[in-house]
């Protein structure tokens, strides 16, 4: 079973992704794996990366409990959590992975993750793939890659580094 961990709020970065076609598509990349994946989408599959931002994924039923509060936190838009867990009985241990994506493209995306795993794994009692309705909230513009440090703006990580560096 999926815990409840996977239900938890999320920092992403939403970002538009164009390929060597010039189709674009809105993809919302989790924040601590960002850069790594930007790194690969631009080096190894040539793809261009714009108007990025962060964002904060939270539930439908969190969204709901504070719409109130979050209604003015940021632009806000449906975006479904997909996640995976997969047990390899091998190694003794499960793997869990999420996939965010724009509540109209969830069935499509799913299917098409979904097409990747052998049918002898998705048959079995090994696999669990869920969705969980929620909305991502945009809290701030990204013009810079340096500005996606810790959350900082590069002005803020500059100050921030400054006050930890040890004197000279």
């Amino acid at each position: 079973m999926i815990s409840d961990k996977a239900k938890h709020s999320q920092k992403l970065i939403r970002c538009v992704l164009l390929n060597q076609d010039n189709v674009a598509t809105v993809r919302f990349i989790e924040y601590e794996v960002f850069n790594l994946w930007r790194y690969m989408m631009t080096h190894k599959y040539g793809f261009s990366i714009s108007e990025m931002s962060l964002c904060m994924w939270i539930s439908e039923a969190q969204y709901i409990q504070k719409e109130d509060v979050y209604a003015r936190s940021g632009d806000v838009e449906p975006v479904s959590r997909i996640v995976f867990s997969i047990f390899d009985s091998r190694n003794g241990f499960s793997h869990t992975t999420s996939r965010f994506v724009l509540e109209p493209e969830t069935a499509e995306v799913r299917n098409i993750l979904v097409s990747h795993i052998p049918d002898e794994i998705l048959s079995s009692e090994f696999v669990e793939v869920d969705t969980y309705p929620g909305v991502s909230i945009e809290t701030s513009k990204i013009s810079e890659i340096d500005e996606v440090i810790l959350g900082l703006s590069c002005e803020q990580s500059t100050q921030w580094i400054g006050a930890i560096s040890p004197p000279h």
